[in-house]
Formats: C-alpha cells, structure tokens, sequence
C-alpha cells in the first residue's frame, strides 16, 4: 500500500523519491490528523544531507507552509530565489528583541492581565539569556541568579517606560501601538543605573554617619548598590560589543523587510557574521523567529528550519540547544514545527541538551553514517544491527526514516522498504 500510495518512482538525476510527501507519511502510518510536526535530518557531509534538506524545504513551501530558514553557511539563497522567498543578509537589516507578538499577547482572553504579565516575563528571560551569552562570550563567567533578576526587571521596566499597559490595547497593539524598546535603550538605562549608584554611594557614606541606627535599611541599599556597581563591568562589555559589531543587528527597530505577513518564505543567511559573533547572532535571531513568527496565529501552517552551529562551548551550545527545545515545544501549541538539520552529529558538543530535539520529532531522516555518528545515534534511538549495516553503507541521498515504531528505507537502486522495529 504504502508503495503505491507514496512513492511513484525515484528520479534518476538525483536518486530521490519523486513523490515522497513527508506528511502523507505521517499520516498514512499513524493516522493523525496533526499534519504539523517536527523533523530531524541527520546525516554526514557526503550524505546528500543539502539535498534533502532542500527538497524538504520545496515541499514545505508547496503545501503552503509558511517557512522561515536560518542559514549559517548562506546555502539556500537559490533555493529561495527560484521559489520566490525573501533573501535576507543579516548584515543588512536589524532584528529587535523587545518586539511583542501580538497574536500572542491575545492567545488567552481568560485572565488576561496575568497572560499578559506573564508574557511579558517571558520575554524578560529570553532577553535576559541574550545578555547571559555576552558575558560568557567575553568575560568566560555566567551571571549570578541576583544578575538575571536585575536584568528581567530592567527589562520590565523599559517596556513601562514607554507605556505599555494591559489595560490599554493601543500602546502595544495596532498601527498606532508604542514604539517598542531596543537594546540599545536598555543599555543607556542600565549605564544611567550604575552612574546613580555611584551617586549614591558617596551619598549613602554621609548620611550612614548620621543616621546610624537605621543601620540595617543602610545594609540593604549597600547591597543593592554593590550588585548593581558589579554590573559594571559587563556594561563596559555590552558595550564593546556594539563597537565591534557584535549587537549590530539587534541594535534598532526591526527593519521593514523582516516581515512575516508578506512572505511565505524567508531566509536569514549569517553566513557574512563574523566566526565569534556567530553564536550570539544565531541565538538572537533564532530567538526572535521563534517568538515572533513561530507563536503566531495558529490557524497557518509554519516551519522553522534550522541548519545552525552546534559546536562552540559548552554554555553557547546549551543557550541554543534550550532555545530549540523550547520553539518546537511552544511549536506545538501554534501550528509551527520545527526542522532541525544535523551535520555530522557525532561532532556536535553537549549533546545531552539536544536530547529533547532528537527525541520528540515526528520525523527522523537518517542518512549516511561512519561509526562514530552510530554511535551517537544509538545514544538517542534504538538503531538495529540491520539498520547501522544500511547506515554505514548508504549512498548519497539514501534514507533511513524512522516514525515512531515504523520504519522506511529509500535507496537508490529503486528500492523502497517499509517495516516495524
């Protein structure tokens, strides 16, 4: 059945399935109506795994998914030319962070105002994680639990600042909403933080000789004073990182070709990022998608495509890797599913923080492994003696693709096998 009803045939230019329909096969094995899930593609760099991917991303496209790539190593922009997407450089636009998604502001009806601040506490922490990465980026340490609160009430307060209010829809829904906050004005607030600390303190040392029972007040304004002085120096960070580029994409409004509406593909090609902004920018980008487009209205289809870096150290690769997880989780909710592609899987670090990504897709494409990448597959799935033969001694564009319990290998020499584990 599942021949006749999916495959027609293998296309001899490039030995790919000619009719292969990923969500048909979901279906047709599960009978699931959810024809939105996520996908890993997992292969080597001789697998014919850029050629998956790309046929993946035609489908995408022709059944009227709304797409969105992120691309590393500027592999698509073809591809998104010929199907008539936006091509973004990421040198050429800005992204802004503190931008509020509207549909999902008004996901919840019910309890709104605690929705809302709720919302708005979220963003508070991913912002607060973009910030946490700078700091490891340049100064190798984490901030404290005390750093972080300061930073998501900082970034409360901005979005006070310029008037946002649950109660009153205009200031951040509409045309006419609030302009929204930048990182570059989040900077500005926090170096005017730690300027009037430092007024304080000189003043704090008078008036500590001259109300000396109130000691235990003066203790506590100490302690705020001196954990918001010890943010001075990742200040004098944050803003090495605007000279030098760093935060250049992030530093402004979103530029007007960042448009989810007029689009029904878009890629963002880092390619041009430099190799040490790489992971900053991948993280910032990667987090807007994902709130902005991917939590939108849930009534289209959408799919993130994620062909990113996975190395680096350890807490670069955990900040994406928690990132990733959280999209397809929330994914789940909105419509949008991910597609997470995996080069060489065996040399990606920390691969304990992608164990939900690799565990929880709806689709696995494996495709040509040596035995280091079995290895690391077997880590996550369970791979049979039959299947790692099939593996380690794939053609290009060979497929291994596990549903579930179900089993589909697609080889070049005409063959089609469907089993059970």
């Amino acid at each position: 059945m599942h021949n006749d009803k999916i495959y027609d045939g293998i296309n001899l230019n490039d030995n790919f399935p000619s009719s292969i329909d990923f969500h048909d096969v979901y279906n047709d094995f599960h009978n699931y109506n959810n024809r939105n899930f996520n996908i890993n593609i997992i292969g080597s760099d001789i697998s014919g795994i850029n050629s998956i991917t790309k046929k993946v991303i035609s489908k995408l496209v022709e059944d009227n998914f709304k797409t969105v790539i992120i691309d590393v190593n500027g592999e698509y922009k073809d591809l998104t030319i010929s199907l008539g997407g936006n091509y973004l450089k990421a040198s050429d636009i800005c992204v802004n962070l503190f931008d509020l998604n509207e549909d999902e502001i008004m996901y919840s009806e019910e309890c709104f105002e605690e929705y809302f601040n709720d919302y708005i506490n979220q963003k508070s922490r991913s912002i607060t994680n973009f910030i946490d990465l700078a700091a490891q980026e340049r100064m190798k340490k984490e901030l404290t639990s005390i750093q972080r609160s300061f930073f998501m009430s900082l970034v409360r307060e901005l979005y006070k600042d310029i008037g946002i209010n649950y109660s009153n829809k205009d200031t951040y829904l509409g045309e006419d909403k609030n302009q929204m906050p930048t990182f570059l004005g989040f900077c500005n607030k926090l170096d005017t933080l730690i300027e009037d600390a430092n007024k304080y303190n000189e003043n704090l040392a008078i008036s500590r000789a001259e109300y000396d029972s109130l000691h235990l007040l003066f203790d506590r304004v100490d302690e705020y004073i001196l954990n918001v002085q010890a943010l001075e120096g990742l200040s004098l960070i944050l803003k090495e990182c605007r000279e030098d580029g760093l935060f250049g994409i992030f530093n402004g409004p979103t530029s007007d070709p960042v448009n989810f509406n007029n689009s029904d593909l878009i890629t963002f090609d880092l390619s041009d990022i430099i190799e040490s902004h790489q992971s900053m920018s991948v993280y910032g980008i990667l987090e807007y998608i994902g709130e902005i487009f991917g939590r939108k209205d849930s009534s289209i289809k959408k799919k993130i495509v994620y062909n990113g870096i996975y190395g680096g150290n350890k807490n670069q690769n955990y900040f994406i890797s928690e990132l990733l997880s959280r999209i397809s989780k929330i994914g789940r909710k909105r419509n949008c599913g991910t597609c997470i592609v995996y080069h060489e899987i065996e040399k990606v670090e920390n691969k304990a923080s992608h164990s939900w990504t690799l565990r929880n897709a709806g689709i696995n494409v494996f495709l040509r492994q040596n035995q280091l990448g079995i290895n690391e597959l077997k880590k996550q799935f369970h791979i049979s003696e039959k299947d790692e033969k099939f593996l380690l001694c794939a053609n290009p564009n060979d497929m291994l693709i596990k549903l579930g319990e179900e089993i589909i290998k697609v080889t070049s020499n005409d063959n089609v096998i469907c089993s059970k584990e």
